[in-house]
């Protein structure tokens, strides 16, 4: 009896030390960083693109460095652009850093941060072409802009009379004007820097003149004012300790040479 006993007793003690050893695991467990989900459309070079199967960008950059700072592996989610405000709205990401710019109708549905970068619409087109000049209203053109983008509205409110046509990426942007299937393409002032500096394609140049004036911000849900605001202070300590600049150099030039023989210097908020 007495050894039935002590089986018992060394039974039940066994279930008890492996109960806390499992208590006590846990824990260590729920420590673990939670990941930042950073969703980005990645077909913005020199934003977000794919390269050899590989992400590369601006933005790609600085989620990696937000995720240091944060302490949160990173995991990033490729959508297309129309589907990155509702991944927002229904958690399946923390953060939108697609090189989006701010506007009216975007903040109705996204919180932005503090602005990053000040850009413009730019153009590139054939050598021996007409500048595209707003006053004619497109009259005679034939002008390709980037589906869902703020090129493609300042395309239509601009040029209402050209010829217009919508292209998926920016690549077939420019084959379309190497064709000649329209004589401009435009596109973000960082991406016809990128591409006109990066590619040397004969008869083809960039028109550095900007159009207009846009910030480009990272975007959050409405509802999740708290991350806006730490990220927020987060993007002000790169601005002045000069990481915001490194990383936007590394991937297109700071100054420009425009047709008029003036420059066009890259502005930081």
């Amino acid at each position: 009896m007495r050894s039935l006993a002590a089986v018992v007793v060394m039974f039940f003690a066994a279930l008890i030390i492996t109960g806390c050893a499992q208590k006590e695991a846990k824990p260590l467990q729920e420590s673990l960083p939670i990941p930042l989900k950073v969703g980005m459309a990645v077909n913005y070079p020199p934003l977000a693109f794919e390269y050899k199967g590989e992400l590369q960008g601006i933005e790609v950059d600085f989620a990696y460095a937000l995720g240091q700072e944060l302490n949160r592996p990173v995991q990033i989610i490729a959508l297309p652009w129309t589907q990155l405000p509702q991944a927002l709205k229904t958690k399946s990401i923390d953060i939108i850093m697609a090189g989006a710019s701010i506007t009216k109708d975007r903040e109705k549905f996204v919180l932005f941060s503090e602005p990053y970068m000040k850009i413009s619409q730019m153009a590139i087109m054939r050598l021996g072409v007409d500048t595209p000049n707003p006053f004619t209203k497109g009259r005679g053109m034939k002008i390709g802009y980037a589906d869902f983008t703020t090129g493609e509205r300042f395309v239509k409110k601009t040029f209402p009379m050209a010829d217009q046509k919508a292209y998926t990426k920016l690549e077939h942007g420019v084959v379309g004007v190497m064709k000649g299937e329209v004589d401009y393409f435009f596109h973000d002032s960082p991406s016809i820097w990128y591409f006109t500096a990066n590619n040397s394609i004969k008869d083809l140049v960039g028109w550095y003149v900007p159009y207009t004036d846009e910030n480009l911000a990272w975007g959050f849900d409405r509802r999740n004012i708290a991350f806006k605001q730490e990220v927020d202070v987060i993007l002000n300590q790169w601005k002045n300790d000069g990481t915001l600049q490194r990383i936007i150099r590394k991937w297109i030039p700071v100054t420009i040479n425009t047709p008029q023989n003036s420059t066009d210097r890259m502005s930081f908020e």
